[in-house]
């Protein structure tokens, strides 16, 4: 927190956190100091119902989902909890709450090499067209 109220005052820019971040509380927390977006990521797969209450609250320009995936499926709590829920499933069920910003990572290829995952990017590009993505890993190559 303190470094929040240290970096709003002297940063015009977007400010973005996430990370950690479980309950409501904390979203207004940040909210109400200035931070412009709270990235929702385990609590997005472990409590929709919170995840959806603030994006119906604040607005899908204040609320970004972080969904992190491997073998297609979400995991949570830093990539350590594998959950049987596929990706596609959680990003879907997002859009229909009104979200419009997301941050996702395919954990099998995130650092590899290997490139994207044209198979989820298709799908991001269909059921989220005309809404920002930011993919990882990033293209190691053109």
């Amino acid at each position: 927190m303190d470094i929040v109220k240290r970096v709003r005052p002297a940063f015009t820019g977007v400010l973005e956190i996430g990370g950690g971040i479980r309950d409501k509380d904390a979203v207004d927390l940040y909210l109400e100091m200035g931070v412009n977006r709270v990235i929702l990521g385990s609590v997005a797969l472990k409590n929709p119902e919170l995840t959806k209450q603030v994006i119906a609250e604040y607005g899908p320009e204040r609320i970004v989902i972080g969904v992190d995936g491997k073998n297609g499926k979400v995991v949570a709590e830093g990539w350590l909890d594998q959950s049987d829920v596929p990706m596609t499933d959680l990003i879907g069920a997002m859009v229909a709450a009104g979200a419009k910003y997301f941050i996702v990572t395919d954990v099998d290829r995130d650092g590899t090499m290997q490139g994207a995952n044209e198979d989820l990017i298709g799908f991001l590009t269909k059921i989220n067209s005309l809404r920002p993505v930011l993919l990882h890993p990033v293209v190691s190559a053109i």
